[in-house]
């Protein structure tokens, strides 16, 4: 039992699987939502609790779409979703470095291929 890796992991739970409902097409974030300033403070902690244990943390952000637009515009608009959330987190203190926007079809596709790592994965996104 590790008492460290468990308050790292109890905190990345917390934030894990936040969602955010967007707009048909749009990747507009509403910041001024309790859930979004719920999320600020959960990641600042997660990351402030993981570097005082020497657990190397990073964030990845993934933005979902429906079904309904074409595979490439639904891979633009995931994607725009994700550096939306990725940059009202920056305003509001997050860093940067921590934080690694993707779209849903290159997120699942990376966890298809990516090797089995001691790695910590916040995701952050809605599928429609």
């Amino acid at each position: 039992y590790d008492p460290e890796l468990d308050e790292v992991l109890t905190l990345k739970q917390a934030i894990e699987n936040f969602e955010f409902k967007f707009e048909k097409g749009d990747a507009d974030i509403d910041t001024s939502t309790e859930k979004f300033t719920q999320l600020i403070g959960g990641i600042k902690q997660l990351l402030f609790v993981s570097d005082g244990h020497g657990i190397p943390v990073s964030v990845d952000i993934v933005g979902y779409t429906d079904e309904s637009g074409s595979e490439i515009v639904n891979r633009r608009v995931g994607l725009q979703r994700a550096n939306a959330v990725r940059d009202a987190l920056v305003l509001h203190g997050v860093d940067a470095a921590r934080l690694a926007p993707f779209n849903g079809f290159e997120y699942e596709l990376k966890e298809l291929v990516a090797e089995r790592k001691t790695r910590l994965i916040a995701v952050v996104g809605r599928k429609e």
